[in-house]
């Protein structure tokens, strides 16, 4: 009896990705050795006669030819070129490092400053810089290879270039959630703080136009970007729901989760600011506020969403999405829940939104 083991090496077809992964020692070597290779598995392969390239036979334990390899030769050209990347790579990261240094240097001058606006200001603007920094420095295409780094899955032109693959979109929104989350930390502090300002309500009053426009615009730009996602991706997940899970999908889903967390705290911010105005101004119920800003947004709603040829989204859902920030805005200030049961609650609320509007 003979037992006979082998391992697959080499695979010269292809299947939905969902369930089939490509096995090529071809590939393998080529990135290794970093030049194109090719096996060829036949004792009567033809021997390369091109000067560009090297090849060689491949022998069994008997010393027969069982196929032959051929690789590119690499030229001194080439040689420089990958130097000069690596010296790219060392300088980016040398780069980062002293920018990351830098914020450091920044949040220890700003932590104890007392205006709430310069704080966020200037931690905004160096958020901002540190992303396009990134892209500057072209990380992390320069360092890592993955399918997450590829445009083929997703690509859009969000942003002026900063959603070019699954993973670029996920550290630009990781930025932005940065920074709604400190504009709504910023907007609790402005709560609970005491402020003497003259002209309350003519404050008041253009405050609340100017975020009511705000608003209505956010959701309009909530509604493309989540439908950028089903249609400026390659991944079928979106259209045709199905249990093969990869992680492309798990990144994307990620994605539209950042989404909705950055519209609700960014609204949640908005109505906080404009709650403390109203109790500095009116001094009145404070339900009275809740209840006339969701008659008037609700109004406001339904006649931008009339206007529009392309609303992206249904009145239906920017009414929920309205009730559910007014009433995330109502929880959090007039009840002090600890931290991990507000992030909970933000949590729910924007995986609901999200689902929804997909």
């Amino acid at each position: 009896m003979k037992f006979i083991f082998g391992k697959v090496i080499e695979k010269e077809y292809e299947l939905n990705p969902f369930y089939f992964k490509d096995v090529s020692l071809s590939s393998d070597l080529s990135s290794n050795v970093k030049t194109e290779c090719k096996i060829f598995y036949s004792p009567k392969s033809v021997k390369n006669k091109d000067g560009r390239k090297y090849s060689f036979a491949i022998k069994n334990n008997k010393d027969n030819n069982i196929g032959s390899v051929i690789f590119v030769k690499q030229t001194r050209e080439k040689a420089v070129i990958e130097l000069e990347n690596f010296i790219f790579i060392i300088q980016s990261l040398l780069a980062l490092l002293g920018y990351l240094l830098f914020g450091l240097v920044l949040y220890q001058k700003i932590h104890s400053h007392k205006s709430l606006i310069l704080k966020f200001t200037l931690v905004s603007l160096y958020l901002i810089i540190l992303r396009y920094l990134l892209v500057l420095i072209k990380f992390p295409k320069s360092i890592f290879t993955s399918d997450l780094l590829s445009d083929k899955i997703y690509y859009s032109k969000f942003i002026y270039g900063l959603a070019n693959s699954p993973i670029e979109l996920f550290l630009t929104l990781s930025i932005f959630l940065i920074i709604f989350y400190s504009a709504f930390r910023y907007s609790i502090r402005f709560l609970k703080k005491e402020t003497e300002v003259q002209n309350h309500k003519i404050i008041f009053i253009l405050l609340f136009i100017f975020f009511l426009f705000l608003y209505l615009l956010s959701l309009r730009g909530f509604g493309a970007v989540i439908r950028s996602f089903v249609f400026d991706t390659s991944i079928r997940y979106f259209q045709n729901p199905s249990l093969n899970f990869t992680s492309e999908h798990l990144l994307m889903h990620i994605n539209v989760l950042l989404m909705g967390l950055i519209s609700i705290l960014g609204s949640a911010s908005f109505i906080i600011i404009l709650f403390k105005q109203y109790r500095t101004a009116f001094k009145k119920n404070n339900t009275i506020f809740f209840v006339a800003s969701l008659i008037v947004f609700l109004i406001s709603i339904f006649i931008f969403s009339q206007i529009q040829k392309q609303p992206q989204s249904t009145i239906f859902i920017k009414s929920l999405h309205l009730i559910l920030v007014l009433a995330l805005a109502y929880i959090v200030a007039f009840y002090d829940f600890k931290f991990i049961t507000k992030a909970i609650l933000f949590y729910l609320t924007a995986s609901f939104i999200s689902i929804i509007t997909l």
